[in-house]
């Protein structure tokens, strides 16, 4: 075992087992899906027990901070995250961890890197797709009715030279999924469009590139607006495409049919997990090209800032939920998770950039962290008004004890940061 594998493994062990979505039926698998660390400083403690810091930081699971003091990196402790490893075999040690922030390695994109893991490339193989979703709780649902699936944190901005390598990796390959119901079949009204969806044949099947899915909430409701993150990604990849002419002739986006909900909705209920499987593979014919896309949701929201509606809009499902108005916490979630997405994309993700292209150091170490001190900010703020209104209900999958558990550890991440912060940026200005 390398000694990288090794440290991943360490890692592993300290994250607790979670059960992501209980409707699905079971616990989730301890070997494939984890929550982030609740307790970063004493894994870190016992991490150091057994490897050297500079091993730690090697691995990329630890860094120091402006006072050279080591920590654990805020995308293995992240609240309400999930931490999946990626392994070349089923007994190998992980070579990589997908988390909400993408991939752990930073090395190229998690959409690249999730291809390498062994029986994600087999469900790949076998479907002819790669569904990407920015939700945790998405991308371990899909895991664990057996699709691949991978985060697409930071998508809306990647490089050129990742476009490529995506337009190589992913193209107009055919679904395989379409073979798994025999009883399907062409007839004589199928146009030239609906032979696309025909499964390969036995000499094609190798040649074919897997398309890229960008999945939006698995399980939102009818009328929602497409998520923030959604509509940036598309219209970035559809930009690369217009302006640079790289084809990208494999990403497309999905858009499920009226009736996909409640066949979802019936298929959890039975909790089979082959039959929710079946449901969301056979809802994958209905996806969109990326321009086209784009430009059916041209008119949402172009002009101003998408943080700005997300915040009003949260806003106002708190004040529908104060008033008693609201019979279940669905919209209020939907709001807060488009809000997030909104924090983190629009505020947080401009700041990690321009920290990483500053030649100084100093500023860069401290633009980090400020990114990181704006997003627990944002983050704290509508949790505590809703801890405050629920109290004593359920709210989001989890009951006050878990909410309020969330928002003291965010509390307690966030006094740390901006102690350590505000005296870098005293040291800073007095040097």
């Amino acid at each position: 075992m390398s000694k990288r594998g090794e440290i991943l493994s360490a890692v592993f062990d300290c994250c607790p087992s979670e059960s992501f979505d209980r409707k699905v039926g079971g616990q989730t698998p301890n070997s494939r899906i984890r929550g982030t660390i609740p307790r970063p400083r004493v894994a870190l403690t016992a991490l150091r027990r057994r490897f050297p810091d500079q091993d730690l930081i090697a691995a990329g699971v630890a860094k120091s901070d402006a006072f050279g003091e080591l920590q654990i990196v805020s995308a293995l402790c992240q609240t309400g995250g999930a931490v999946l490893p990626l392994r070349k075999g089923p007994t190998e040690p992980p070579f990589d961890f997908l988390t909400e922030r993408g991939s752990l390695a930073g090395v190229g994109h998690s959409v690249l890197s999730v291809l390498n893991d062994g029986r994600r490339a087999a469900l790949v193989e076998e479907t002819g797709t790669m569904l990407v979703a920015r939700r945790s709780k998405d991308v371990a649902g899909l895991d664990l009715i057996d699709l691949p699936a991978t985060h697409g944190f930071g998508l809306s901005g990647i490089s050129l030279s990742v476009c490529q390598e995506i337009n190589v990796k992913f193209g107009e390959g055919l679904p395989r999924f379409v073979a798994s119901d025999p009883e399907q079949g062409l007839d004589d009204s199928d146009t030239e469009e609906d032979l696309y969806w025909a499964s390969p044949g036995p000499n094609e099947s190798s040649s074919c590139r897997p398309m890229l899915v960008l999945i939006d909430r698995l399980r939102t409701r009818l009328g929602n607006e497409p998520s923030i993150w959604l509509r940036n990604t598309a219209r970035w990849f559809a930009d690369v495409r217009r302006q640079t002419g790289l084809p990208l002739a494999g990403v497309w986006v999905w858009q499920p049919d009226d009736g996909f909900h409640e066949r979802l909705k019936f298929a959890f209920k039975m909790r089979d997990r082959g039959q929710i499987r079946e449901v969301v593979l056979q809802s994958l014919m209905s996806l969109v090209d990326i321009e086209t896309f784009v430009d059916l949701s041209s008119d949402q929201s172009d002009e101003r800032p998408n943080f700005l509606a997300a915040r009003k809009d949260l806003i106002h499902q708190l004040g529908v939920t104060a008033a008693g108005l609201a019979a279940e916490s669905g919209p209020f979630e939907d709001s807060l998770q488009n809000y997030d997405s909104a924090v983190q994309l629009e505020l947080a993700e401009p700041l990690i950039n321009w920290a990483k292209d500053n030649t100084n150091p100093t500023i860069s170490v401290v633009g980090t962290q400020l990114a990181e001190v704006v997003t627990f900010l944002h983050r704290i703020t509508p949790r505590l008004h809703a801890s405050q209104l629920h109290r004593f209900k359920e709210f989001s999958g989890g009951d006050s004890a878990s909410l309020d558990s969330g928002l003291f550890n965010d509390y307690l991440r966030l006094l740390d940061r901006f102690s350590r912060l505000s005296s870098e940026i005293i040291r800073w200005m007095t040097a």
